[in-house]
């Protein structure tokens, strides 16, 4: 059996480079068998920027040594979402032969208390089926979570999806036919396959995303994607904060969900008034 040392930790971090050093009282876990992964450590760090520490911006990091390729699926419980973490950093680049770092974060791990829990499952090549890694409470036991961490959302009704806005960006001054969108997608029953289109209505002019939209197919019931700067373009300028932009998300065969977004800052379910 191989020996896993996993670590839960809140250190801080710096390039994505160069290896983490954990902090003086880490616990550590050993005796841990984890699938195709071994000397596996799962850590949350504080992001840096330049030579300040943001406490409340984490960074999920998953470190392992493997003979073969390893998928991996994270997903955070924060004081609201489900979070599937779905932007991960390349390798760091001076990882040797069969070492992994998959360092992870969204936006919307930024609590002062997030993760509240965080549960890691690993794949080996072409498997369906993986093997879990739950930490809660600053304990770290193998296996899934239990059900109660992940608790299933309260979707608007009649609603496939939801939808909090955190901001809707333009230019400073001036008008615009491209603006920006923050904020965090949550299905209730998995989409799948299907393709999913956004569009964007600011009073009578309409538009639709061209880039950086979540891939809502890739989650699990009830979990959460966040998206940092979608990008929405309009047949025509409006002005660089729109007072009411509807957003409506749709596949090829049925809506999921409409959401009026006011002031760029806010959104609730349904369409904006006309």
């Amino acid at each position: 059996m191989h020996r896993l040392l996993v670590l839960v930790a809140l250190v801080a971090c710096g390039h994505h480079d160069d290896k983490p050093v954990p902090t003086a009282g880490s616990a550590k876990h050993a005796g841990l068998d984890v699938g195709p992964a071994r000397d596996l450590e799962f850590v949350v760090l504080h992001e840096t920027g330049g030579t300040q520490v943001d406490p409340n911006h984490h960074i999920v990091q998953l470190h392992f040594f493997s003979n073969e390729p390893v998928e991996t699926k994270t997903i955070c419980r924060t004081a609201a979402y489900n979070v599937h973490l779905m932007r991960a950093q390349p390798n760091a680049a001076n990882a040797q032969a069969g070492e992994s770092y998959v360092d992870m974060s969204e936006d919307a791990l930024e609590g002062p208390t997030d993760p509240i829990a965080c549960e890691a499952t690993l794949y080996s090549a072409k498997a369906k089926q993986g093997d879990a890694v739950c930490w809660r409470a600053g304990k770290v036991t193998t296996g899934p979570c239990p059900p109660e961490t992940f608790p299933p959302p309260v979707l608007p009704r009649n609603f496939a999806i939801d939808f909090h806005a955190r901001e809707m960006l333009g230019p400073k001054s001036g008008s615009t036919t491209v603006l920006y969108l923050n904020g965090e997608y949550t299905v209730g029953d998995p989409i799948g396959d299907a393709k999913v289109t956004y569009g964007l209505r600011c009073d009578d002019i309409v538009g639709h995303a061209t880039a950086f939209s979540p891939d809502l197919g890739r989650l699990g019931r009830g979990e959460t994607a966040s998206v940092h700067g979608q990008v929405f373009e309009l047949e025509r300028p409006v002005p660089n904060i729109p007072r009411r932009c509807t957003l409506s998300v749709a596949t090829d065969d049925k809506p999921l969900g409409m959401f009026c977004i006011a002031e760029g800052k806010s959104s609730t379910p349904g369409a904006c008034p006309l």
